[in-house]
């Protein structure tokens, strides 16, 4: 079993990770024991005389409460587009294959043809 898994950082305030998940950006907290928030890793602060922390949000979705809502939307939003585009490559197909009807119509025809020229 991992640290991580034994010890587990619950999402909320009360953590730097938890602050950077439900932020969305870089978070710094000067004095972790100094911190209302901080509830998370108090003890460790006072075994390691670390008591500056940082963390950098990373580019991936967020478990945050907002983050679900967003790719909800996205994924509502590119369903759309996706939709459309089917509808316009439909619409090219029919015309693509009319005008091939139509070619091959000309072509089979008897009749005069322009004449091509070497």
């Amino acid at each position: 079993m991992t640290l991580m898994a034994r010890h587990p950082i619950p999402p909320g305030r009360g953590s730097i990770a938890g602050r950077t998940v439900l932020e969305s950006k870089a978070v710094q907290v000067p004095d972790v024991l100094a911190d209302p928030e901080t509830s998370v890793r108090r003890r460790w602060a006072r075994c390691t005389s670390v008591r500056e922390m940082a963390t950098k949000a990373t580019a991936r979705p967020s478990n945050g409460p907002n983050s679900l809502v967003e790719l909800k939307k996205q994924l509502e939003e590119r369903t759309r587009e996706l939709a459309e585009a089917r509808g316009h490559l439909s619409e090219t197909l029919e015309q693509q294959s009319a005008t091939s009807e139509v070619l091959r119509v000309i072509s089979t025809s008897p009749g005069e043809r322009p004449a091509r020229n070497h």
